[in-house]
């Protein structure tokens, strides 16, 4: 299994006046990175929601997690996803073209 972590220290943090908690530094080239590695090497299973759920409310705005999904989808790579958010199902069809993908959805969403 391959995971893909975000490991950063206190010095990493953006310049911000804002409390711990109360902003969000977005990871905007997210993509990018997973295609560069991807071509890097065969990954093995990566667990996009390992931490947090990856549905988060700007996650509508950036597309960052419908962009991962669509590159681990091409590349045929075995995945996990979980997430509580009833964004997901705006990624459905890459979910669901993806056999080797798995999404576990936490709620009522029909």
């Amino acid at each position: 299994m391959h995971l893909l972590l975000c490991q950063f220290h206190e010095k990493d943090l953006p310049d911000t006046k804002e409390p711990w908690g109360e902003f969000i530094d977005v990871k905007i080239n997210a993509a990018e990175l997973l295609e560069k590695e991807n071509t890097q090497e065969k990954m093995g299973e990566v667990w996009v929601s390992g931490v947090c759920d990856p549905y988060q409310p700007l996650e509508a705005q950036y597309c960052l997690t419908r962009k991962c999904l669509a590159i681990l989808g091409a590349a045929q790579v075995a995945g996990n996803n979980s997430t509580r958010s009833p964004l997901v199902l705006r990624d459905i069809d890459i979910i669901k073209n993806s056999a080797y993908f798995r999404s576990r959805v936490f709620g009522d969403y029909g």
